[in-house]
């Protein structure tokens, strides 16, 4: 990851009035920086191929209490699922209503903050390379830090899982190598992850 600002006469000018003597001058030269620069960085973040790529993103507002309808996001994947519909108005649109709000899981969020400090003599004589690099690495540690968040939840979730009783995870056959046992045993388990009532066979869809 290579974060570089151009060598242009307009952001040479900014990065010198960033370590102007006077304050508001460099007040006012930083926050400018900050407004260009923070586009930059967020779309390198999300765009870096990185665990956390597996996750969708969800939009709220400040004030929100933001929740997610579990509803909506279950998969349904058997013929004939949904059953019940209710119309409005005599011969009106059908429709399935999402579940009530009881059924909706609510969450909060927090920062991933970085801070990365350097001599503003380099700012006052244009070390744009200098700049870039702290850029850089502001990036990196916040993509560490959201590698490691992401990592940890993806696995603390297989490592927990279960479908009816029986663990996604299995043991290897010899401690620290993977045989074709295994890659059998992983292949019975998927197969068999969704059992019918007589015990041991796939069922007829969610098996497959």
């Amino acid at each position: 990851m290579n974060i570089t600002i151009e060598r242009t006469p307009e952001q040479v000018e900014l990065i010198k009035a960033c370590a102007s003597k006077n304050r508001d001058v460099a007040f006012e030269a930083q926050a400018v920086l900050a407004e260009f620069i923070g586009p930059v960085l967020a779309e390198v973040i999300n765009t870096a191929p990185t665990v956390s790529n597996l996750f969708s993103s969800l939009q709220f507002n400040s004030e929100d209490n933001p929740s997610i309808p579990l509803d909506l996001y279950y998969d349904i994947d058997d013929e004939d699922y949904v059953q019940i519909w209710s119309q409005q108005v005599p011969g009106g649109l059908p429709t399935n209503t999402v579940a009530p709000s009881h059924s909706e899981v609510k969450f909060t969020t927090y920062n991933l903050d970085s801070a990365v400090s350097f001599n503003k003599r380099y700012a006052a004589r244009s070390r744009l390379d200098v700049v870039s690099k702290t850029f850089s690495r502001i990036a990196q540690e916040i993509l560490l830090k959201q590698e490691a968040t992401a990592a940890n939840m993806v696995f603390t979730a297989l490592a927990n899982a279960k479908t009816k009783n029986k663990g996604h995870v299995i043991r290897s056959a010899q401690p620290g190598r993977f045989l074709l046992s295994d890659l059998n045993k992983l292949f019975t388990l998927a197969k068999r992850i969704n059992t019918s009532w007589t015990g041991g066979t796939p069922e007829s869809r969610r098996g497959r």
